[in-house]
């Protein structure tokens, strides 16, 4: 190894001036490429793929930061529901709806109230019953749906099926169905 490094010294005086300041510059952009590719470029890389990891991680807790605020929105309304459904106190939804219906005027259009089959659901037990109306007016029917939605009790009404009467168009036959939950 000595011999060749002696070689390559003698070589590099029996060069001119100009040679040898071709030889140190070649030599320096060598040195320079081995120090960019073996230090600064893995450096950079090593850089932006942790800016890359950085930028991903504020999107995630920006995404935390939403569905945070999505969660606190859903248990506060989750606690006004919970406050509104009575605990263990039972109530006669059939009595209840009699009662609503001649509140709003439209006790003698009441055909039927019948109870209907609940969902399964064993913290908060529902109570479901099938209402129909017959001969009523839309604005009859709109005041004994504002009364249910408005009734101190939490009541659902689950669905809503409203069709003309064939003998009088001005007349409505109403079918829907109304829900309450108890907490157990």
């Amino acid at each position: 190894m000595n011999a060749i490094l002696e070689r390559l010294r003698e070589a590099y005086k029996a060069r001119s001036r100009r040679e040898r300041l071709i030889i140190q510059l070649i030599g320096a952009a060598f040195v320079l490429f081995v120090f960019y590719s073996s230090v600064i470029s893995p450096l950079r890389e090593s850089v932006a793929l942790k800016e890359r990891k950085v930028l991903a991680l504020r999107k995630d807790i920006e995404q935390s930061i939403l569905l945070s605020n999505e969660i606190v929105r859903l248990q506060l309304e989750l606690e006004s529901v919970q406050q509104l459904v009575s605990t263990r106190q039972q109530t006669n939804l059939l009595t209840l709806l009699e009662t609503l219906a001649e509140k709003a005027g439209v006790k003698d259009q009441l055909e039927s109230v019948k109870p209907a089959n609940p969902s399964k659901n064993d913290r908060y037990p529902e109570t479901r019953v099938d209402v129909k109306l017959s001969g009523a007016t839309l604005a009859q029917a709109v005041n004994l749906l504002h009364e249910i939605e408005t009734a101190d009790l939490h009541l659902i009404i689950r669905s809503v099926a409203i069709q003309t009467r064939r003998d009088d168009t001005n007349l409505l036959e109403i079918k829907f169905a109304v829900s309450s939950f108890e907490k157990v």
